[in-house]
């Protein structure tokens, strides 16, 4: 099946981005963030997938992993399963060490309370978001589109930027 080596081949490409990145255990976010978007953009050319994220935002690679997996997944859901042309990933970081990454589809949407046996993703991002004691927030509404906001603070996640 197409969408699934597509897919695969995505997967594989950001696991190179993100080893070709580290550097002292560090990663930046922002940066395996795009990359990963550029390829899903390159490997789906029929949905706009746009990010907006203005800072590098650097992470310790165990912390990074945890993100980045997260993100992943969320962005390939809505590729997958929304039926939306466009796909937005937001990057934000307050002063105070809050870091809010969402990922929204303006497609089909679903309801949250009734998930189809076998679909373990969202489990699957609340376990990574736990690890780092943050959070998995979902929005969606039929017809309505699909936004997953992952939240978690620096501190407790051990993520920092530009090594401090």
């Amino acid at each position: 099946d197409y969408a699934r080596e597509q897919t695969k081949s995505t997967i594989n490409e950001a696991r190179r981005a993100l080893w070709d990145m580290r550097h002292d255990d560090d990663l930046d976010l922002v940066a395996a963030i795009r990359a990963m978007v550029e390829q899903a953009g390159r490997d789906h050319p029929s949905i706009a997938i746009t990010l907006d994220a203005a800072q590098p935002l650097w992470a310790f690679s165990s912390s990074a992993h945890e993100v980045l997996m997260s993100v992943r997944e969320a962005l390939y859901n809505a590729i997958q399963h929304s039926g939306s042309d466009r796909v937005e990933v937001r990057v934000d970081q307050n002063r105070g060490g809050n870091i809010s990454i969402s990922v929204t589809d303006h497609g089909a949407g679903f309801d949250p309370e009734r998930l189809p046996d076998g679909h373990y993703g969202l489990i699957g991002m609340r376990e990574r978001m736990a690890k780092l004691h943050g959070q998995l927030t979902l929005r969606s509404m039929a017809g309505k589109g699909t936004t997953v906001t992952l939240s978690f603070h620096l501190e407790s996640s051990r993520v920092h930027r530009n090594g401090e």
